[in-house]
């Protein structure tokens, strides 16, 4: 098992461009985490990325990604995204709304 490098950080980058892209205007990515993952077969990574809306945020972008993030095909060099899933949302009482989202990387060998 290789362990986890370069290659999963850019791709840390890579998904927060991409999905704070399908958010829109007033999103930004606040935290980014991740941690190997391997099966008998493949390597990758699972990211956890978390995401804040202003209260002036569109939130039709936070509902389009609720509604479809597991269908996205995220561009990622050398690897390809197997799981997606958006896991958890909240808004405070001063309208601000953050997302979590989970990923699960698989290195393309």
């Amino acid at each position: 098992m290789r362990p986890i490098g370069f290659r999963s950080a850019r791709h840390d980058v890579r998904l927060a461009t991409q999905i704070a892209a399908r958010l829109g205007a007033g999103w930004q990515c606040l935290a980014m985490r991740r941690e190997g993952w391997a099966s008998a077969t493949f390597t990758g990574a699972r990211h956890h990325l978390v995401f804040a809306g202003a209260p002036d945020a569109d939130r039709r972008g936070a509902d389009r990604l609720a509604r479809g993030i597991a269908e996205i095909d995220f561009a990622l060099r050398h690897a390809f995204v197997a799981d997606a899933a958006l896991s958890d949302r909240h808004q405070d009482a001063a309208g601000w709304c953050r997302l979590r989202v989970e990923l699960l990387v698989i290195d393309d060998a």
